[in-house]
């Protein structure tokens, strides 16, 4: 989980602490090819 977000809404330490969180479900999910973003961000490459 090396990609993060940007939110249009929020604080950023608030939406740094959830990705890592969604990071993690990625990692569990990636075999599923399943991902997961927070409400209003966008993912960046």
């Amino acid at each position: 989980g090396s990609e993060y977000v940007t939110c249009a809404s929020g604080g950023e330490a608030r939406q740094r602490a959830k990705q890592k969180i969604i990071d993690y479900q990625n990692e569990l999910k990636s075999n599923i090819g399943q991902r997961t973003t927070g409400s209003g961000c966008q993912r960046l490459s």
